[in-house]
Order: C-alpha cells, then sequence, then structure tokens
C-alpha cells in the first residue's frame, strides 16, 4: 500500500469534508489510485504459477548480478599469489579487494605512550604481534628447514623463568654450534612461555646441521615419527624430529607467537635467527576459485579456510610446490594490451613428461 504518515488517512479529491461553518470543503490531493502499490497485495491472491514465476524471474535477476560481479572490476583482485623460494602460496578472497600501488604517506605519532587509551595500547598489541609474526613467518619460507627442535632448561641448572638469562644461554649456544660443529647452521628459535606460567623454553627449525649429533630416544610422537635427541645442549632436554613439510612448519611455529607472548615479552626480543629473510614475489590477480581449483587441484599439499567476519569476507590458502601457477597478467600492469579477464588466468604450465 501506499506509505502514509502515521495517523494519515487517504483521502480523495472528489470526497468532500465538511468544515466548521458547514460547508462542504473539497481537499485537493494530488495523490492518484494509480500511485498505490498493490504488489505486495496480489502477492497474497497469486496462484501457484504465479508465485513460481516470480520465484524463478528473482532467482535469474540474483544470477545476473553475482555474474555480474564475478566479472573483474578495475583495479580489484580476488587472488593474491607469493612465490617463495620452496613454495607457492594462493589466498582466494571471496569479495573483491581493492588494490592500490601508491606509497604510503609518512605518518607521525600524535600522543605519548603515557597518553594512550586501552584501545589504543590494545591496537598497538595486535599490530606489534602481526607485524612478529609476519617477519617470523617471511624467515621460516624462506628455507627448507629440516628439523623442528625443542629445547628446556634444567632449572638446577639455570633459573628458567629468567627470560634474559635463557635467551643469553640459547644464543650463546647457537652460536657456539655454528662456530664449532656446523658452520652450514640456519636456526629460527622462538620463545615459549611454560604451562606454570614462570619458565621458559624455545622451539625453533633448523637446517644445514648435517655434522650435529641425532640420537634416537626410543619414542615416536603422535603421527609415527622417531623422536631425538641433541647432546649438543648440555642445558637440560631436547628434542628433535625430521620435518615433512617446510610449509607446514613454518605455519606451525608461528603458533607459538600469541596475545599472550606480547604481553609478558613486551619490550624483549621475540625470536632468534640467522637465516636471511627473502620476502615473498607478490601477484595479485583476479580468478574464478573454480579455474583455479582446476588447474592445481592435484598439487595443493594444504588448504584452509577462514571466515573473516568482520570483513564478511571468506578466505581460502592453498599452499603448492614451486612455480605451480604462472602469472601472465596482473592487477596495475599498465603494460598489457589488453585487459580482459582472459588474461588474467593462471595457467599450469605442462608437466614433464606430456
Amino acid at each position: 500500500m501506499k506509505n502514509l504518515i502515521h495517523g494519515q488517512s487517504y483521502i480523495s479529491t472528489d470526497c468532500p469534508i465538511i468544515g466548521q461553518d458547514g460547508q462542504a470543503v473539497i481537499v485537493q490531493d494530488e495523490k492518484r489510485i494509480d500511485d498505490i502499490d498493490i504488489s505486495e497485495c496480489a502477492m497474497l491472491f497469486e496462484t501457484k504459477k504465479q508465485r513460481h514465476e516470480r520465484i524463478v524471474k528473482r532467482y535469474e535477476k540474483m544470477l545476473a548480478e553475482k555474474e555480474l560481479n564475478r566479472q573483474c572490476p578495475e583495479n580489484a583482485y580476488n587472488l593474491r599469489v607469493l612465490n617463495y623460494p620452496y613454495g607457492q602460496q594462493l589466498t582466494y578472497y571471496t569479495n573483491s579487494v581493492a588494490y592500490h600501488n601508491k606509497p604510503h604517506e609518512k605518518l607521525e605519532r600524535s600522543y605519548h605512550n603515557s597518553e594512550r587509551t586501552d584501545e589504543e595500547r590494545e591496537h598497538c598489541i595486535n599490530v606489534s604481534l602481526a607485524r612478529t609474526k609476519n617477519t617470523i613467518y617471511n624467515i621460516a619460507r624462506s628455507h627448507n628447514w629440516k628439523w623442528f627442535v625443542t629445547f628446556t632448561f634444567n632449572r638446577t641448572k639455570t633459573n628458567a623463568g629468567d627470560f634474559k638469562a635463557v635467551m643469553k644461554r640459547m644464543a650463546r649456544n647457537l652460536n657456539n654450534t655454528k662456530q664449532r660443529k656446523c658452520p652450514n647452521l640456519k636456526y629460527l628459535v622462538v620463545p615459549e612461555l611454560h604451562l606454570d606460567n614462570t619458565n621458559y623454553h624455545f622451539h625453533g627449525l633448523f637446517s644445514g646441521c648435517d655434522e650435529l649429533q641425532f640420537v634416537f630416544s626410543g619414542h615416536f610422537d603422535k603421527k609415527g615419527r622417531p623422536v631425538f635427541n641433541i647432546p649438543n645442549w648440555s642445558w637440560g632436554f631436547s628434542t628433535a624430529t625430521l620435518v615433512d613439510d617446510s610449509a607446514a612448519a613454518s605455519n606451525y611455529i608461528c603458533k607459538y607467537i600469541t596475545k599472550e607472548t606480547e604481553h609478558y615479552l613486551f619490550g624483549q626480543r621475540r625470536y632468534l635467527s640467522n637465516a636471511p629473510k627473502t620476502e615473498a614475489e607478490k601477484h595479485f590477480v583476479w580468478n574464478s576459485k573454480r579455474e583455479v581449483m582446476e588447474s592445481c587441484a592435484d598439487d595443493i599439499r594444504y588448504m584452509k579456510e577462514i571466515v573473516v567476519k568482520e570483513a564478511h569476507r571468506k578466505i581460502t590458502i592453498m599452499e603448492l610446490p614451486p612455480d605451480t601457477m604462472e602469472i601472465t597478467y596482473e592487477i596495475g600492469d599498465t603494460e598489457s594490451p589488453d585487459n580482459s579477464k582472459e588474461n588474467r588466468i593462471l595457467p599450469k604450465p605442462p608437466k614433464q613428461g606430456k
């Protein structure tokens, strides 16, 4: 029906109203019966066939809008490709992400630390946490790791609750191992607070340590892999297991960097590493998820879906072997002669022997 103000009635121009003086008054109103929307009323009396036709029409309209949104918008992408030295990572977004290559403006702090609110302080912690995780992840993905190691401290020899002391001993042991036994040693080690919330231990990734002695402990982990000990570690207990997937190990070691880590290690060093960091080669493209899955389904090592409620977006992360996908065109490439969607497909190179 026609939307009217609360308490207002619809009056035709032909309807007289008797005024206080008893004379008839004609109300001039521009509203006509043709202006009334009777579609909602008609839905109450429609037949099954009419209802079916209306639903089909609405569904076809929805599909047309979806197909329109699926087309490649200008300066937007839904697929990010990261090329690491030992793997390739694809991140697919259900909703397109705006692309810009403008340099960031130089920002200046407009407050002092003592003036920060609780919300600003929490924001700074989250930013610091994300920056630490990204740094550790980039270092981890830059190398092909062989061992996942864990080091604990004998509390009769070392005060494991003194972070600076255990950090110093851990760094000294790693440096001595590299100088005296393993000149090609690459390591990435992160601290973790024990379950007692008092003492610390370390987890890490090793490579280039063939000269280091590993002794079978007689035990196996949950996946059935043998667990080794490292006699070179004399400050406590140690374990080591062979790494099956370097990309998975990189993800796993980042899990030790949590929000609690930022609180109890505030202002402290959060990792030890002598392995250089290689920034991933980034590409931003537009492609449908179906075409991506058809191209690389047989080569997916790992896949995970994440729902970001704040952004109303679902993210699919896929790990592939190196150089599985070839980039033919990316968003922001001004040298491409054609800006069509076909030039943004990621074709899979033919395998050798075919």
